[in-house]
């Protein structure tokens, strides 16, 4: 536990020493900033497959909202990998228990008050405090001691930043991406399903998850992780490389899995239907064989549509 409460440390006092909000901080590391909300169209993408029989997934963390419109849809077994370890303290620590501490309106309210530069240091820490109650002891660890640190470290610094600013990446919130904001109707079904949930975390890089993980599962969500793959396949991998991927997911997925292979941000603009795929790879829609690709609605009033690479696997 010290190791992570180090790392988110580290993440604040590097901005309380600057005295401002940023990413000071390499993404995708282990203690980077994590989401806070998603940006990807989950709800839209769920409807691609029939939920009949499937129990269990293995899921990216990152802001939890993968994990919560999947039990929202009846999947209470889900194993979560993340590289930055801190999604698993503001998904399944803070999040968790705002969910099953509110009310939708109020978990609302309060998500997006909780970013606001005008709550004093007293207020944020008295809203986070009220949720320990609602944590799994890890998690209690972890909050009441970043807790003490940040007023301790601010009163150092003379600074007055917001923690939960500090700890999490901003992006735009779109209640309708997820199936659990859809009304308080499919809220409430989360919040009865979470407290009797199975969620694991573990801090592993994506290209090594068919060695990492042995259970069997009937989803693989990997949002759009393949788009950084060229870190660990150079640039210019090609679809030989992503048929290796799939035949070493596949060895993790039941008869009749699917994997959402790669969410794609921006795959039309206006009547621009890109044919490559991944970026800084060398993999177009000519290359796929047996892969399907949805486009996604994007709901942001633009003139955009993202993608989605759906992989059904048949053994």
């Amino acid at each position: 536990m010290e190791h992570y409460i180090k790392g988110a440390r580290h993440l604040m006092a590097t901005q309380m020493n600057c005295n401002a909000i940023r990413n000071c901080e390499k993404l995708f590391t282990e203690f980077s900033k994590a989401y806070y909300w998603t940006n990807e169209n989950i709800r839209a993408y769920l409807e691609l497959i029939d939920f009949e029989g499937k129990t269990n997934a293995l899921t990216v963390a990152a802001s939890g909202d993968q994990a919560f419109n999947l039990i929202t849809n009846g999947i209470i077994n889900i194993d979560t990998f993340d590289t930055n370890a801190l999604s698993e303290f503001i998904a399944f620590g803070f999040k968790r228990a705002m969910i099953l501490k509110y009310s939708y309106n109020d978990f609302i309210n309060v998500m997006i008050l909780l970013r606001s530069d005008n709550l004093s240091q007293e207020h944020i820490n008295s809203i986070i405090s009220d949720l320990l109650p609602y944590m799994e002891s890890r998690h209690q660890v972890f909050w009441r001691t970043v807790l003490n640190y940040n007023k301790q470290a601010q009163n150092y610094y003379c600074t007055n930043l917001n923690l939960i600013r500090m700890l999490t990446l901003d992006n735009k919130f779109i209640p309708q991406y997820n199936d659990y904001l859809l009304d308080e109707l499919h809220y409430e079904t989360l919040r009865k399903r979470l407290g009797n949930a199975n969620i694991t975390f573990k801090c592993v890089n994506a290209k090594d998850l068919g060695r990492e993980f042995t259970s069997q599962y009937d989803l693989i969500l990997l949002s759009n992780i393949l788009d950084y793959m060229f870190n660990d396949w150079g640039r210019h991998w090609d679809y030989h490389k992503l048929a290796e991927y799939e035949r070493e997911l596949g060895i993790i997925l039941k008869p009749d899995g699917v994997i959402f292979l790669n969410y794609i941000f921006t795959y039309v603009v206006g009547q621009n239907d890109p044919n490559m795929l991944f970026p800084l790879s060398s993999v177009t829609k000519e290359n796929l064989t047996d892969e399907e690709i949805h486009k996604i609605p994007k709901l942001d009033n633009s003139n955009e549509v993202d993608g989605m690479i759906l992989k059904r696997i048949q053994k």
